[in-house]
């Protein structure tokens, strides 16, 4: 982080006097196509974060970049749910916000961005996708379970039309209207956001991760129910 993420969260804090702040996260020092791929499509999950948070709907937060009242903590940290090995920070805003609602707050400063560094390969990758989706199942906000619903339902029509115009060219039109309006929709989530970031020359990268994503969500949906990930050595 910079030299200023500190201030910047107290004088936000100071100002509003919210129960949570999220913080903005990014990736840094991206070098390989796979690295960029993966940072535009972070950014998507911060942007869905920050825009729900701004309607007043929370669903995301990243425990990378996030700040809460210690006595916020103790008073729901029985809400981290050990069933599940990933997802603490999300839980917690989940049962914070069934009494505070309006006062999740993120942050939108640049100087309160926190960085970190993307997978190194697509193994990694999926191994987190997974952990991370698999916290799905613990999900009792009804913002976040209709939110998580809608976009792997999007995603799997997309695949199932996708299978279904090799059989019959008919459904090349429906394929391509239902693309054309998920493309625009993540793209102009993701104009603003890179815009933020300052990555805007991310979006070179916006169609090629478009003509796969939808693969990669539709499956890591499933797996995140149904198998167990590998994080730091251990089977969880």
């Amino acid at each position: 982080m910079s030299d200023k993420w500190l201030s910047a969260l107290i004088t936000f804090y100071e100002a509003f006097k919210p129960k949570m702040i999220i913080g903005p996260v990014g990736f840094y020092n991206e070098k390989s196509i796979f690295e960029k791929i993966q940072s535009l499509e972070f950014l998507s999950l911060i942007g869905a974060g920050a825009g729900s948070a701004g309607i007043g709907h929370p669903v995301l937060c990243n425990g990378a970049n996030l700040a809460f009242e210690k006595k916020i903590y103790i008073k729901f940290n029985n809400a981290l749910n050990m069933d599940y090995a990933s997802g603490d920070d999300v839980f917690l805003l989940h049962n914070l916000k069934k009494e505070y609602p309006e006062n999740i707050l993120f942050l939108k400063s640049a100087d309160a961005i926190v960085f970190t560094k993307p997978q190194s390969n697509l193994y990694t990758l999926i191994q987190q996708r997974i952990r991370w989706s698999s916290k799905s199942k613990g999900f009792k906000d009804s913002d976040s379970i209709i939110t998580a619903g809608i976009v792997w339902l999007m995603n799997i029509s997309l695949l199932t039309v996708l299978i279904l115009t090799f059989f019959n060219p008919v459904f090349l039109k429906l394929f391509l209207l239902l693309f054309i309006l998920k493309s625009l929709a993540d793209f102009l989530l993701l104009w603003k956001t890179t815009a933020f970031f300052n990555k805007q020359n991310l979006l070179f990268w916006f169609l090629p991760l478009q003509l796969v994503y939808f693969f990669y969500v539709s499956l890591i949906g499933i797996f995140g129910c149904f198998v167990k990930s590998k994080w730091k050595g251990r089977k969880i």
